[in-house]
């Protein structure tokens, strides 16, 4: 019996020197192969696109990618030497890159150099290392808005306090700020709570939703998500069930009365 427990120990531990093993070499595969585009993106702006002749740029980088995919094959087109270039723009300093491509690979890289303003662009390479986002979880994340979502939770606060003013005087004095940008996770994905409060006298969580056009039917979905997670995970003995509060900039009336929203603990603001 203790030498199948040792047999186990020792196949654990093996396992775990060749897990590391793989994905010290796949980051340094990745590494390379974006230091590798970084370069050829380097070269191509500097001595040739730096001339400032629009038309003899694009001919020159037909010509390349069919040389390259000639001598090399697929994967060089003149699309994928655009995202060269792109990168090399982008980050003009090799030492930043080493920094980004330890823990970014090239296709969350190919994902952010394609987002024009640079301050968004920075905020998801930041928290895309920092919270160690998977491809999907980074598309998912720029699809949901979270960096428009968070900038207007942060520098537009007081218009929010604002549109919540007539809600939170319903509620009454004892309404307490719990939280912003609250992440929850079901099936391994993770969900943002833009803000997060609770009512003292009605022993209730309150979740606000911010979205940035009219009501759509899909807030409700979301916004049950939240309360049911709130429901199961965070609600306390003695409590009511959670609030939802989703505010908009239209309500489209006819979508509230056919979701029946008013028989529901889910208001709808603008």
């Amino acid at each position: 019996m203790t030498g199948l427990l040792e047999d186990k120990v020792l196949f654990s531990d093996l396992k775990k020197i060749i897990d590391s093993s793989r994905e010290n070499v796949a980051r340094t595969i990745n590494s390379e192969i974006t230091l590798l585009y970084w370069k050829i993106g380097e070269r191509i702006n500097t001595e040739i696109l730096q001339e400032k002749r629009a038309e003899y740029g694009k001919q020159i980088l037909k010509e390349l990618a069919k040389s390259l995919t000639f001598h090399y094959g697929s994967g060089w087109s003149e699309r994928h030497l655009r995202y060269c270039i792109q990168l090399s723009e982008i980050f003009p300093e090799l030492k930043i890159l080493h920094t980004v491509c330890a823990k970014l690979t090239w296709s969350h890289l190919k994902i952010l150099i394609n987002i024009g303003d640079s301050l968004k662009r920075d905020f998801y390479i930041e928290i895309c290392q920092i919270e160690g986002w998977s491809v999907r979880q980074l598309k998912e994340r720029i699809d949901s808005m979270l960096y428009e979502r968070t900038a207007i939770s942060k520098d537009l606060e007081s218009a929010i306090i604002a549109e919540l003013q007539s809600f939170i005087s319903e509620l009454g004095s004892d309404f307490a700020f719990l939280a912003r940008q609250k992440r929850i996770s079901i099936d391994s994905r993770d969900y943002y709570i833009d803000l997060l409060f609770y009512h003292r006298r009605l022993r209730s969580l309150v979740v606000i939703d911010l979205k940035l056009g009219e009501f759509e039917a899909a807030y409700k979905g979301q916004m049950e998500l939240y309360l049911r997670y709130l429901e199961k995970y965070e609600m306390l003995d003695g409590e009511n069930s959670p609030i939802g509060l989703i505010l908009c900039a239209g309500k489209n009336e006819e979508h509230i009365e056919l979701l029946q929203l008013d028989q529901t603990n889910i208001k709808v603001n603008i």
